[in-house]
């Protein structure tokens, strides 16, 4: 292209490592069609970016055989020089450099994250034989500590899992029956007492995870649906209620018994599956929430009146 050129609009320099544009507008309108889709110079030159090539300002090159005022240009690459073809091969274009560049880098940090992975591995299963005997203690002191009348923002054991060994360790003399009437009556234990206790099991409900997604099962139940998004779902849900309003109920300390707490989760879950059908992902999501509230009341030896049935989606 550039050997072919009239030297008036683009020429190479004496030494032929450089080529220069002479006339830039004529460059645009005559040259550039005549090699590329695309007629632009600004697009031209973007090109030569794209593939290496370098603007020289060097005003050496400039002569009496060119007015002072006359507008050009110079480019070069390593590559790119007179009557040498052979070195044509060796451009690339960045994008494909920095492709393979990000490549290497992905494949790296992903070396990087199996030998964590490994080393979480390593770690979780020497901290489960180091708590594998924390967790009994930790219900006996939870226990005594309660019946002393401290209030705890949530449950000791809720981050320790709960496994056989674990229980086979707890002495039957020392364990209290999960629906003695001494654990959660008025006479024992403040309104507030309950509630904060509430909104302890509440929390640690709203943490759970599906397993391989990570993705939190209470996020759909936090708030009521939008009015504007959904505004049948008020013709068709006469009592709406969502986790957040049972968290603002804790607060006020509005629970005067764990039945009510219960029937709050009850009525948000039929909510649930009556507004979004038996076979939704999202009373899908409910009855995980259901199972976990239940283990979390009967972890903790919350104890709730036989009428008061845990089955929330029946």
């Amino acid at each position: 292209m550039i050997t072919k050129c009239d030297e008036k609009i683009a020429k190479w320099t004496n030494d032929g490592n450089w080529f220069m544009i002479m006339n830039i507008q004529k460059f645009e309108k005559e040259i550039i069609p005549q090699y590329f889709n695309s007629t632009k110079y600004i697009s031209f030159v973007r090109q030569l970016n794209n593939y290496g090539f370098k603007e020289v300002q060097d005003k050496h090159i400039r002569s009496s055989d060119y007015e002072e005022n006359k507008a050009f240009v110079t480019f070069m690459n390593e590559n790119f020089k007179c009557d040498r073809p052979d070195l044509l091969d060796n451009i690339q274009c960045r994008t494909i450099e920095r492709a393979g560049k990000i490549q290497s880098i992905l494949e790296e940090l992903e070396t990087r994250v199996t030998k964590l992975n490994d080393n979480i591995d390593s770690l979780n299963t020497k901290l489960v034989g180091k708590v594998k005997d924390l967790r009994p203690r930790l219900i006996i002191l939870e226990r005594l500590m309660f019946k002393e009348g401290y209030e705890m923002p949530e449950p000791l054991t809720a981050s320790i899992p709960k496994t056989s060994e674990n229980m086979a360790n707890v002495q039957p003399s020392k364990m209290m029956n999960s629906t003695d009437e001494t654990t959660y009556t008025s006479s024992n234990y403040s309104r507030k007492e309950l509630n904060s206790r509430l909104m302890s099991i509440t929390k640690c409900a709203v943490a759970l995870k599906e397993p391989n997604t990570e993705r939190r099962l209470s996020n759909i139940f936090r708030e009521t649906p939008c009015t504007k998004n959904y505004p049948d779902y008020y013709e068709v849900i006469d009592h709406p209620i969502s986790i957040n309003d049972i968290n603002r109920k804790c607060r006020a300390c509005n629970y005067s018994s764990v039945n009510d707490f219960i029937n709050d989760w009850k009525l948000m879950f039929a909510n649930a599956k009556k507004y979004n059908g038996e076979n939704s992902y999202i009373t899908a999501d409910a009855s995980a929430l259901a199972k976990e509230l239940q283990r979390l009341l009967d972890e903790n030896n919350i104890p709730f009146f036989p009428f008061c049935t845990m089955s929330f989606l029946s």
